[in-house]
């Protein structure tokens, strides 16, 4: 943080009660304020951290204030510790000093700039309103101000001038923000007859500046709307240096909604021919590449987003906010992820922000490669972008994108969709093998019966038996006993399941049975029940070993299944002999008693 934002954050830290609670008294805050108010600051400077005041009250008293250690501050007056001077001194220094960036130096007479209303043009009480209340009369003055826009603005201004407009209206807002008043704001709208009373003054500074933007583009001329737009839309990110913490993300939508005037004023430069569309590329590629920094270089790309650029700048654009992503970060870790501490949260979340704002632009444009490039440029793998992208290209059957951007999600958080949306990819280019490949992987993610026909159905002769037995060995790995074994039992594969069963149930006492187990053991045990219920048996027997609850419940789960594949058998009998042996067992273990009984395996 620049050291002129560091002391301007720390006294804004001061500008409330909750900053002086531990050093004076409520009522002292309070009559700090009144000061500040009516304007007892004389005058002060800043010198080393330091503010040096003199305070008009019962004598001119100086006051020598520590921003960043406030006990170490000094007042003249004879209270004898902290006083309302130092309250006062903080808050006027505050206010003073909040958008110094955009004053450039150069203190603004807003009267002038903002113009008056007479008092002809309001009712009596709306006058008595203003007189008592100078936030209500600055924020219907500043509506004034932006309604006769056009009508100053016919003798076609200079982007100069337009700044100096645009720098009032932004002190405006910074004071009305910090006001209670609150009125609606439309351009089409008559002057305000009404105030109404709330804590809504940020809310009447964002109409006002989103307003004054619009008029920006809509009725400046065309030669000079977007550069017009633009840097309004810079003194608006300045701005956002001095807004209060809690406002952060307020200011943040406030600078992304005016990317829709921004879009507007290209467009209507657009109608003067390529030329002038050559001339505000040029110009906006320009600023992009003096910038130094990634905050610098998205400012610098707002203006590039707000339209009518071709390809070519897109990707010049990313490469270059590549090119400044210098935050450092944990060795390994790429790209700007928002919650690694290295990175500034606001900043991060707002390159992740304009990722998804190009992405979504070239899809707009149709330029799906431009899209492809710049979701390959992209630090961190976005999911939602790439499907959007595999969706927009199969529509369009540019199938090697599609190809490209589905493998990318299947490469990080795979599923059956996206490989069967892969597999159908694949066919429309002609690869059969690739196909029948992304169906085994969606039949793996999700082993349904219609997924398993799907695959099948695509498996040549020669090759099915070696194709299964590997299938079925994935399976086994991912835990999918049933799927594992449902599949060679469905090739009549009987030899095989019985050593997949085997092999499955390994190591089986410490993991509950997966869905739909019940039908493979009824298939089994229709086979050989009492082959069955010697693995089954034996798994819960040791389960049973561990000791604990848990273990008990692995068992019971277990059993369950071995008894529902019998019975669906007609294998009655051997589960009786199941049950007595579990019987037996729970004499000297009742926590093992408890769960069967909870479990419906025994009375």
């Amino acid at each position: 943080m620049h050291t002129a934002s560091k002391w301007r954050k720390a006294l804004r830290e001061l500008t409330s009660p909750v900053g002086w609670q531990d050093v004076l008294p409520e009522y002292v805050f309070y009559r700090g304020v009144e000061y500040a108010e009516t304007g007892r600051v004389v005058s002060w400077s800043l010198q080393d951290g330091a503010i040096r005041a003199v305070v008009r009250g019962a004598a001119d008293y100086r006051v020598l204030l520590h921003i960043e250690d406030v006990e170490q501050s000094r007042c003249s007056c004879p209270y004898g510790g902290p006083c309302k001077h130092w309250v006062a001194v903080a808050l006027h220094v505050a206010r003073e000093t909040r958008l110094d960036g955009i004053r450039g130096g150069q203190p603004l007479d807003l009267d002038a700039c903002l113009g008056s209303i007479g008092d002809g043009e309001l009712p009596g009480y709306v006058a008595d309103v203003m007189a008592l209340r100078p936030d209500v009369s600055l924020l219907l003055r500043a509506t004034r101000f932006v309604r006769t826009a056009q009508v100053r603005w016919a003798d076609k201004p200079s982007l100069s001038h337009l700044h100096q407009e645009a720098r009032a209206l932004l002190l405006a807002a910074d004071q009305i923000a910090q006001g209670d008043a609150a009125i609606p704001v439309e351009s089409d709208a008559p002057p305000p007859v009404t105030v109404t009373y709330t804590g809504a003054g940020w809310e009447s500074a964002r109409r006002l500046i989103q307003t004054f933007a619009d008029a920006l583009a809509g009725a400046t001329p065309a030669a000079l709307a977007p550069y017009a737009v633009y840097d309004f839309r810079r003194l608006v990110a300045r701005f956002g240096d001095d807004v209060p913490d809690d406002y952060e993300l307020h200011h943040r939508a406030l600078l992304r909604s005016l990317g829709a005037p921004l879009a507007t004023a290209v467009k209507r430069l657009s109608g003067l021919g390529e030329a002038a569309i050559d001339a505000w590329r040029a110009w906006s590629l320009a600023r992009l590449s003096e910038a130094t920094c990634a905050e610098d270089a998205l400012e610098a790309l707002a203006a590039l987003q707000g339209g009518w650029f071709d390809t070519r700048h897109l990707r010049a654009a990313c490469e270059r906010v590549v090119a400044v992503d210098d935050f450092p970060r944990p060795p390994g870790l790429e790209g700007c992820v928002p919650h690694v501490p290295w990175v500034p949260v606001s900043l991060a979340t707002r390159i992740e922000e304009n990722w998804r704002e190009m992405i979504a632009f070239a899809l707009q444009m149709g330029d799906l490669a431009a899209a492809d490039e710049i979701v390959r440029m992209r630090p961190v793998s976005d999911r939602d972008a790439d499907m959007r992208l595999a969706r927009a290209a199969m529509d369009a059957e540019e199938w090697e994108i599609a190809e490209s951007s589905l493998k990318r999600i299947a490469g990080t958080r795979p599923s059956a969709d996206v490989w069967q949306m892969l597999a159908h990819v694949m066919d429309r280019q002609g690869k059969s093998d690739d196909a029948m490949s992304c169906l085994r992987e969606a039949f793996l993610c999700d082993p349904t019966d219609e997924r398993r026909e799907c695959w099948l159905a695509r498996v040549p002769d020669e090759i099915r038996h070696d194709a299964i037995i590997q299938c079925a060995n994935l399976l086994l790995n991912q835990r999918h006993l049933a799927a594992a074994c449902g599949l060679l039992l469905h090739q009549g594969r009987l030899a095989d399941a019985w050593r997949a069963l085997e092999v499955g149930l390994q190591g089986a006492e410490m993991w509950s049975p997966g869905p739909g187990l019940e039908r493979v053991m009824a298939a089994f045990a229709a086979q050989d029940a009492g082959r069955l219920v010697r693995l089954v048996a034996r798994v819960a027997l040791k389960a049973i070993g561990l000791r604990g609850r848990d273990a008990y419940r692995r068992a019971c789960r277990w059993l369950v299944v071995l008894r529902a594949g019998l019975m669906d058998a007609g294998r009655g009998a051997a589960w009786e002999e199941v049950r007595a042996a579990v019987e037996a067992e729970c004499r000297r273990l009742p926590a093992l008693r408890d769960e069967l009984r909870s479990s419906g395996l025994l009375a």
